[in-house]
């Protein structure tokens, strides 16, 4: 088995006759040659499915009602979160943290294809998504690699990987711009009675570009990305992180979710109130990690 340090760029260079003109035009867009390859090949082995998913998410939310249903919050009449008018969240939250990706936007399956590309190219076999999902990336090659392929799992293949994977998944989620249906509504009518904190486990590009794209930037608070804790989800830090920023206690507090990693790490945290979205894992799972509530897309947060 060749060196690891030999080996990375190879690991993430390989061309094909077909990937070529992509290449180029990724090049063009100045993505570095190793990546411009990687996403070449992503692009020709899972565009189709990936934005077949995303298209749909767009026009439907998770419980198949068209993206109106949910566009229309903002302009419903505010009412105080109060547990009678049947809202989830009771006049004790005062603080409302939201994770990222499966939640306010629709990129899981963006993210699980980017991932399954450079693991292909490594020779690791790709988890179930629901398992590493809301995972920092690093953490995630490292122990994949070291698994599965221990003498490899050098500084520089992990980073190689991790750089890879995250630039795909940003450049395939600048084009697509998922957004979760009602996004911005949602956030500001709970904004109106809560303060609100984003904390995610991406990197701090990839949180600013979901920020810009949903026009959602000045509803948070707080926003802590994955690039500014020690150790991500499902360690409580960056929701702790989160709290403090926000001012609050977690007694005071509620985590919005959509995978086990993230439940444990708000769990851990002693956040009052941890709700789930369905999408990422199902329902049964997400009950199982230790959410208090389950919904079935974002919308309902407000319902």
């Amino acid at each position: 088995m060749a060196d690891a340090a030999q080996r990375a760029p190879d690991l993430l260079h390989a061309r094909n006759d077909h990937g070529l003109p992509e290449a180029r035009k990724f090049r063009g867009r100045g993505i570095s040659p190793v990546l411009a390859d990687v996403a070449a090949r992503l692009r020709a082995q899972a565009r189709k499915r990936v934005f077949r998913l995303v298209r749909a998410g767009a026009e439907a939310d998770r419980g198949g009602r068209p993206a109106s249903h949910s566009a229309d919050l903002q302009h419903r009449p505010v009412l105080r979160a109060r547990a009678q008018d049947g809202m989830i969240f009771g006049p004790h939250i005062r603080a409302i943290v939201f994770d990222m990706d499966g939640v306010l936007w629709h990129s899981s399956a963006i993210h699980a294809a980017a991932y399954k590309a450079v693991l292909d190219e490594a020779g690791v076999r790709m988890p179930d998504y629901a398992r590493i999902a809301g995972r920092r990336t690093d953490e995630v090659m490292r122990e994949l690699l070291e698994a599965q392929r221990t003498a490899e799992a050098d500084a520089k293949t992990i980073a190689a990987m991790t750089q890879a994977k995250q630039k795909m998944a940003r450049h395939l989620l600048r084009e697509a711009a998922p957004i979760a249906p009602g996004c911005a509504g949602v956030l500001e009518r709970l904004g109106r009675s809560c303060s609100l904190g984003l904390a995610s486990s991406a990197s701090a590009g990839t949180v600013d570009l979901f920020l810009e794209a949903s026009g959602t930037r000045g509803l948070f608070a707080a926003v802590v990305s994955g690039d500014e804790v020690a150790a991500a989800k499902p360690d409580p830090a960056i929701y702790l992180a989160a709290l403090q920023r926000l001012g609050c206690g977690p007694a005071a507090a509620a985590v919005v979710e959509d995978a086990p990693n993230g439940i444990a790490a708000a769990r851990a945290a002693g956040i009052a109130l941890v709700v789930a979205v369905e999408g990422t894992a199902p329902r049964a799972a997400l009950t199982q990690a230790g959410a208090h509530r389950v919904v079935g897309n974002l919308a309902e947060l407000v319902l």
